[in-house]
């Protein structure tokens, strides 16, 4: 995180790591997923429908954007504890302990959608 965030992010990231989870700060994520092969493979978009439904593929592949909750809830039109529990879900559902491992996931499983 950087000196400048806020700090309502810098408590929520701090209640993120507690609870066991990585995070990757905004300024960060983008940089790191650059370095990742964004295309996505066919056959594994299709693999990868039926393992989740439309709107958890939606999120997986906005967290392997490096979006955050609260951006991804602007985004879909939902509460960010609606986009909570559906992270929660696919974590479950993959064995993840975190979204940083869920975004690398998304990152190589899905791409950019």
């Amino acid at each position: 995180m950087l000196k400048s965030t806020p700090s309502s992010q810098l408590a929520d990231a701090i209640r993120t790591l507690y609870q066991g989870h990585s995070q990757l700060g905004p300024t960060i994520a983008p940089k790191v997923f650059a370095q990742l092969n964004p295309s996505p493979s066919p056959a594994k978009l299709n693999s990868h429908q039926k393992l989740f439904s439309e709107r958890e593929l939606e999120i997986l592949t906005l967290i392997g954007e490096g979006k955050n909750n609260r951006e991804i809830a602007q985004k879909l039109f939902l509460t960010e504890g609606t986009v909570k529990n559906y992270v929660s879900q696919i974590l479950a559902r993959l064995e993840l302990r975190d979204r940083t491992q869920a975004a690398l996931w998304a990152r190589e499983n899905i791409g950019n959608g």
